[in-house]
């Protein structure tokens, strides 16, 4: 070994896989469909923005994506691969747009991805307490080939469509549903009154701004004439998706359209998007 610079540090293997993780991504993404962009500034969780393009036209439509890397893994029973994490990391990128997994392994050289929501959603089912622990083991399960990229693209693009309709409904909301409302300290509302006029009239603004849970207890105080009407059923599916709770939220889907002439073309158009999100 040539000892004439002196000491130095010690190369880090880590860093080297996650440099190989890099690579092999960039190489499997066609730069005619989306864009690797560089995280600005420090890394708090985020390796890389994955942007979308249409038609040769940039979108502003992304993904926030972590890298992860092993040398050799051991495939489970159902053929995913087990990748241990720091819960802080999760729910830092659940904060931040469409976030995605991508998983790199070594000696196959291959790559798989996870959304971060979906594994979210199963570790919940799993054990409801599972922000408390220091650790999580997600599950990759999807190989990242040419037939993965219509499933990448098409969740970045319908869940960015999603957020600027609800946005744009909130700065400018339609005729059929008024942003402002009331909600105690504690979140605690049991007037079946109150249940209807919320639902009914703000419950997609509701939803967005942060209580999707709260919107299905108020469910609960629903009568079942007023339950079951079109409205009511859109609402119910936005919370559950936005819960990750796609079959049931598929559910709620299935029975609004039942009734969906009753709704507004912007309702209708939700309507579409959540099915399509939800398949």
């Amino acid at each position: 070994m040539n000892q004439s610079l002196g000491p130095l540090p010690e190369s880090d293997r880590n860093d080297e896989i996650e440099d190989l993780s890099l690579k092999a991504f960039i190489a499997a993404i066609p730069v005619d469909r989306f864009r690797v962009r560089a995280e600005q500034g420090k890394d708090k969780g985020v390796d890389r923005y994955l942007e979308v393009k249409v038609t040769g036209h940039d979108t502003n439509l992304r993904s926030q994506i972590q890298f992860k890397g092993m040398e050799k893994a051991s495939p489970n029973a159902d053929s995913s691969i087990s990748k241990s994490i720091d819960v802080s990391n999760l729910n830092y990128l659940l904060n931040g747009p469409c976030p995605l997994y991508i998983l790199f392994e070594v000696s196959t050289g291959e790559l798989r991805y996870a959304w971060a929501r979906d594994e979210a959603a199963r570790l919940q089912q799993e054990n409801s307490l599972w922000m408390n622990a220091g650790t999580v083991t997600i599950r990759f399960l999807k190989i990242l080939n040419k037939a993965a990229l219509d499933d990448i693209q098409h969740r970045i693009m319908t869940e960015s469509r999603i957020n600027r309709t609800i946005n744009e409904r909130l700065v400018q909301p339609s005729r059929s549903e008024s942003p402002t409302f009331q909600v105690d300290y504690d979140g605690t509302i049991t007037d079946s009154i109150q249940a209807v006029e919320i639902i009914q009239k703000s419950g997609i603004t509701y939803v967005a701004c942060g209580f999707p849970e709260k919107v299905v207890e108020l469910a609960g105080l629903l009568a079942p004439k007023v339950l079951h009407q079109s409205r009511s059923q859109l609402v119910l599916a936005y919370a559950q998706y936005v819960m990750s709770r796609y079959d049931t939220a598929m559910g709620h889907v299935r029975e609004c359209s039942l009734n969906g002439s009753k709704l507004t073309n912007a309702d209708k158009w939700l309507l579409e998007e959540l099915r399509n999100s939800c398949e």
